[in-house]
C-alpha cells in the first residue's frame, strides 16, 4: 500500500518503496510511476472516509466531503512468489488476476478492521484473579469465523 495522507501514516513503510506526496501533483501521475516501477499484476485505488475515525476501501464512499482517494495497493510477483503462491494448471490468467484482486481488498478490509480498533483478545483468569491463558489478534465481531471459537470447548459453544 502506497497512501499520502496529512494526518496519517498509513499504508507500507517499507524503504524499498520510496515514495513521496511532493513528487506527484494528481493521482494519475503516482499510478503511472507504480505501474512503470513496480510491475504490479493487480492495483486498486485506496480510499479513505475520515469523521471520528477513519475507514478505508478499494472504493470510493459517497461523502465527498470526508472522504477521498489515499493512494493505492498492489501485489508484484516478487511478493506472489514469497508467498509461494502459483496459478493452477488449467487456470486463465484473467480468473488468476481476479483471485489476486480479491486478495487484496481482504488485505485491505484486515487493514480496515485494524485501523477501526476492531481487533479482539481473551483473557482466562484463575480464582485468585492470575491470568492463567491468553489469546489475541481475532479480527471482526463475528467469533464464530474469525478463530476465537476455536478456543471454545463444545460445551461452552452450545451455550452461545
Amino acid at each position: 500500500m502506497i497512501c499520502f495522507h496529512n494526518s496519517y501514516n498509513l499504508g507500507d513503510q517499507s524503504p524499498e518503496l520510496d515514495y513521496s506526496s511532493d513528487n506527484y501533483t494528481n493521482w494519475k501521475e503516482l499510478e503511472e510511476d507504480i505501474l512503470a516501477r513496480e510491475k504490479p499484476l493487480v492495483m486498486l485505488p485506496l480510499y479513505m472516509y475520515d469523521h471520528g475515525g477513519i475507514t478505508i476501501s478499494t472504493t470510493p464512499f459517497s461523502c465527498n466531503w470526508d472522504s477521498g482517494q489515499i493512494g493505492f495497493v498492489f501485489i508484484r510477483q516478487k511478493e506472489i512468489d514469497e508467498l509461494g503462491c502459483y496459478r493452477k494448471d488449467n487456470q486463465s490468467f484473467s480468473d488468476y488476476k481476479e483471485e489476486l484482486k480479491k486478495s487484496l481488498v481482504s488485505e485491505v478490509n484486515l487493514y480496515d478492521m485494524y485501523l477501526q480498533g476492531d481487533v479482539y483478545n481473551f483473557y482466562i483468569q484463575n480464582k485468585e484473579g492470575d491470568v492463567i491463558d491468553s489469546c489475541a489478534g481475532f479480527y471482526g465481531t463475528d467469533w464464530k469465523n474469525n478463530g476465537l471459537s476455536d478456543y471454545l470447548d463444545e460445551e461452552d459453544l452450545d451455550k452461545l
